[in-house]
């Protein structure tokens, strides 16, 4: 006999989407993807008031991108820094950022989709990513 499978089971990026509109309607899923727009836009003008972040493109849907700039350092110099950056926030194990290469610049990327992230996890990840800033700027 056959047994149903998951969402999960047929691939693991579905889970939240199609877990939402099953389980909530989508009134409930457009309300989730709006709260995630919204995130996204207020961390991209948090991220503008730091020093030496610059914001790399304007979000696309609740996708950020930026990065860490020094203007004294070379491209593959500050390719290292980033990749610093991205190690140090992702160390603390609060938040998870990722990252791409983009016209062979490394930029930083963070990406709101779970139906879990809220205002408190993005008010984590602004912390956690203002303290490496300082780390990093400090040396």
């Amino acid at each position: 006999f056959f047994k149903q499978k998951t969402a999960y089971e047929i691939m693991p990026s579905l889970v939240g989407s199609e877990m939402c509109i099953r389980d909530s309607g989508a009134g409930a899923f457009r309300r989730q993807l709006d709260e995630k727009l919204d995130l996204a836009q207020w961390i991209t003008e948090q991220l503008r008031e730091i020093q030496g972040i610059e914001i790399f493109a304007d979000p696309q849907l609740s996708l950020v991108t930026f990065r860490l700039v020094d203007p004294g350092l070379s491209d593959d110099e500050l390719n290292g820094l980033n990749r610093r950056f991205l190690q140090a926030v992702n160390d603390r194990r609060r938040i998870f950022i990722s990252h791409g290469v983009v016209g062979g610049k490394y930029v930083l990327r963070i990406c709101v989709l779970s139906f879990r992230t809220h205002m408190p996890t993005m008010e984590i990840a602004l912390e956690d990513i203002r303290s490496v800033v300082d780390e990093l700027t400090e040396n």
